[in-house]
């Protein structure tokens, strides 16, 4: 019963932690959507591909 117990703490730690790299993965991504919607206001010019465009060729 005690290595259950350590197991579901762990669990609940593993849980606890990945959650905490959730909430910073998100904001890190709000805060480069902002950077990218700021920059193509200022410079006029589309940061983001668009779906369904091809690359180009040198």
């Amino acid at each position: 019963m005690k290595k259950a117990k350590q197991s579901v703490e762990e669990l609940k730690k593993q849980l606890l932690e990945a959650q905490a790299q959730i909430d910073k993965l998100q904001l890190k991504n709000t805060a480069l959507e902002t950077m990218i919607n700021i920059a193509e206001k200022q410079l006029n010019v589309d940061i983001r591909k668009k779906s369904g465009s091809k690359q180009s060729k040198n």
